[in-house]
């Protein structure tokens, strides 16, 4: 598992012959506090989202995918980058703290959807958001 400024959980899969169902634990709540921004997208195969950091937002990511993918991070400025790759199908959530580099790189042949919660609300004329790039 990531260390410092990054937590990623395997979430459990509780669907039945409906489909898939999973559940957000009370931690990443207690850990976000506030909900107050939602964004929503997709990676096409090949494509990265990510390579930035968040001076004081704090975000929790839903990957949910098909295939292939790999998430890379750092803790913070002038530390070393690190990865893990992911395989299958699944759905796994990521907590990242203040400060935290983060990009996800699809490497499958599948869309993958990815839904980001923050704790506070983009503003385009108060960007907290700064590149920094680790994939």
């Amino acid at each position: 598992m990531p260390g410092k400024g990054i937590k990623v959980f395997d979430l459990k899969n509780n669907g039945d012959d409906r489909g898939f169902s999973y559940n957000v634990p009370r931690s990443t709540f207690d850990f976000i506090g506030e909900i107050n921004d939602t964004h929503v997208a997709t990676i096409v195969p090949g494509a990265t989202r990510g390579n930035h950091y968040h001076v004081d937002r704090k975000e929790f990511i839903l990957v949910w995918f098909n295939d292939s993918w790999i998430l890379a991070w750092d803790q913070g400025g002038g530390t070393g980058v690190e990865t893990q790759v992911f395989h299958g199908v699944g759905l796994k959530l990521i907590e990242i703290d203040t400060e935290t580099s983060h990009a996800i790189k699809n490497i499958g042949m599948k869309d993958i959807l990815i839904m980001a919660f923050s704790n506070k609300k983009y503003k385009i004329e108060e960007p907290d958001t700064y590149k920094r790039v680790v994939i």
